[in-house]
């Protein structure tokens, strides 16, 4: 390939996202996958093709793909290598480039009086790595999980340490 000249003429490229929704029946448990013509951005009732159950749906839009990780971690307001930080327990559901997906105890959650936007330090360990992984996000989604008493984090990535990030893509391949 040539080196481009900057008075050459160069084309567009265009592309559009794919609006594909996997959805699964609460009642009957019955999946399908829906192509929309546009992006989903509200709550919207459905109807299953199998059973006729009517029910909500509600977009949880993602920037990039993500993981499914089952890891124990933490979330500390200090730095983790202080003797002095507060090590809240969380479990890690997903993972993804940007960020990670976590359950905690509803009632833990209330007890140190976690809100939204607040920066964490967050600890924990890859499958097969032995090098705990340690990195800073930011609270952007708290919402009750389906299991009761539990309520799952959407926890964003600060800038990550290149082999921090490295050892995340690594592990998402």
């Amino acid at each position: 390939m040539g080196e481009t000249k900057p008075e050459e003429n160069i084309p567009s490229l265009y592309f559009y996202p794919s609006f594909q929704l996997e959805i699964k029946c609460p009642s009957c448990g019955f999946e399908a996958s829906v192509a929309l013509k546009e992006g989903l951005n509200r709550q919207m009732r459905v109807g299953c093709r199998k059973c006729n159950n009517k029910f909500l749906i509600k977009p949880n839009i993602r920037k990039s793909y993500r993981k499914p990780l089952e890891a124990d971690g933490y979330l500390s307001r200090l730095d983790m290598t202080r003797k002095t930080a507060l090590k809240i327990a969380i479990k890690i559901n997903d993972i993804s480039a940007d960020g990670i997906g976590a359950d905690i105890q509803t009632a833990r959650l209330k007890k140190h009086n976690i809100i939204l936007g607040e920066t964490f330090f967050i600890a924990f360990h890859l499958p097969k790595r032995e090098k705990e992984i340690q990195a800073k996000g930011k609270l952007v989604s708290i919402f009750e999980s389906d299991s009761p008493n539990i309520s799952h984090l959407g926890i964003e990535f600060d800038v990550l340490e290149s082999h921090v990030e490295q050892k995340i893509r690594f592990y998402m391949m």
